[in-house]
C-alpha cells in the first residue's frame, strides 16, 4: 500500500533559498520595498546576503556572534569581539519601536564593518548594530545592515525593531489557528 507523501518532483530548498525565489518574483512584478529584515537563521546565509548585495537592496538581519567580519582597518573580527571593543561610551539608548508595554528601549552600538569575502554593493556600507537589553545585560543581539552610505542610525534601528512586530503577528496567527482547530 502506497502512502500519500511529498511528490518526488519536490526538491528540498532551504528557507533562505525560498526567500531568494520569492524576492526575485516580487522584484519582477515591480513590488516596492525598502528593506528586508529577518532573524539570524537568514542573516548567517552568505548566498542570501550576496543576493541582496548584487542587486543593491537594503537589509537588516540578525546575525550570529561568530559571523566573520573585517573592521574599517581590514582586521579580522566578529560581532561579539566588536561588542567588547565598543565600550560604554559608544552606546546610545534608543527605542526600536513600540511594544505591548510601550517603547522598546535598548542600548545600541554601531560599527562599520565588512563581511569577510562579501563587500557591500556600490554606494552601500555594512553596519553592525549591537542591541543590549536594559533589564538583562547578558541579552545581546547582533544585526548586520546593508544600506546606502549615510543612512541614519535611527532608521536602521527601527528596521531591526520590525522583527518583533513580525514575530508578534506570527504568534497571534498561531494562537488563532490553534483556537480554531
Amino acid at each position: 500500500m502506497k502512502t500519500a507523501g511529498v511528490p518526488e518532483s519536490v526538491v528540498f530548498t532551504t528557507k533562505p533559498r525560498q526567500v531568494i525565489e520569492m524576492v526575485t518574483e516580487e522584484l519582477a512584478a515591480g513590488t516596492p520595498f525598502r528593506y528586508f529584515t529577518a532573524d539570524s537563521g537568514y542573516g548567517r546565509d552568505p548566498a542570501l546576503r550576496a543576493f541582496f548585495h548584487q542587486r543593491g537592496l537594503r537589509y537588516v538581519m540578525a546575525v550570529p556572534v561568530d559571523l566573520p567580519l573585517s573592521d574599517a582597518r581590514g582586521r579580522a573580527t566578529r560581532p561579539d569581539k566588536v561588542f567588547k571593543e565598543l565600550g560604554v561610551a559608544c552606546r546610545e539608548r534608543r527605542s526600536c519601536g513600540d511594544g505591548a508595554k510601550g517603547k522598546r528601549l535598548y542600548d545600541w552600538g554601531m560599527w562599520q564593518v565588512t563581511v569577510k569575502d562579501q563587500p557591500p554593493a556600490a554606494g552601500f556600507v555594512h553596519t553592525l548594530l549591537i542591541r543590549r537589553s536594559l533589564s538583562d545585560p547578558d541579552d545581546i543581539e547582533f544585526f548586520l545592515a546593508h544600506a546606502p552610505i549615510r543612512t541614519p542610525t535611527p532608521e536602521l534601528i527601527a528596521i531591526a525593531g520590525l522583527r518583533w512586530t513580525i514575530e508578534e503577528d506570527n504568534e497571534r496567527g498561531c494562537r488563532r489557528s490553534s483556537a480554531s482547530t
